[in-house]
């Protein structure tokens, strides 16, 4: 009997996390949406960073500080959200200040708009989202060496990649190039 209330209640735990899972995408979509049509970012791997980042929304820093990304404010622009963190080999901490939005909308935006550096400019124009989000780690956006598998991880378990599809109407003000604007 013991073991059958503890299936029950482990069953019970499960769902209702995959029901998180699922509802947290669901208010990412059209905030990822709007980030493809403004800067080119594939909403696969916006959504799959963002779950990732945040533990589906319901991490301390998006709680919080409405932060879905994990992006720091190290030039002090604008409010933060103090919070320590550890290095990904766990041994050192640190104090670090991150940015502080007024929404999810707000922090997807600055997601979009902070992929735009320089820095990050082999991801630009790249379709694939799963490619997207290897170009952008390679590039430095996570020390977390498993960075790219967690979040392709996610990506094909919720299947994020059918939110890609566009077409010529969504991208019309896009000024990501000819070659996004032209998918169908």
């Amino acid at each position: 009997m013991y073991r059958q209330i503890v299936l029950v209640l482990v069953l019970t735990a499960t769902t209702a996390l995959a029901d998180a899972q699922k509802d947290y995408i669901q208010k990412a979509i059209p905030y990822a949406k709007e980030v493809q049509a403004k800067y080119g970012i594939p909403p696969s791997a916006t959504i799959g960073m963002s779950a990732y980042e945040s533990n589906f929304g319901r991490s301390k820093l998006s709680e919080r500080a409405k932060n879905y990304f994990g992006i720091k404010d190290l030039k002090r622009n604008g409010p933060r959200y103090y919070m320590v963190t550890k290095d990904y080999n766990k041994t050192v901490t640190h104090v670090q200040p991150f940015k502080r939005y007024n929404s999810m909308r707000e922090s997807f935006q600055g997601y979009g708009a902070f992929l735009q550096t320089k820095r990050y400019s082999k991801a630009r124009g790249v379709l694939d989202g799963k490619k997207f989000v290897r170009i952008v780690a390679q590039a430095g956006y996570c020390p977390d060496y498993t960075y790219t598998r967690n979040v392709s991880r996610i990506i094909d378990r919720f299947n994020l990649t059918q939110y890609d599809k566009c077409n010529k109407s969504q991208h019309a003000s896009s000024n990501i190039g000819a070659k996004y604007r032209g998918m169908e």
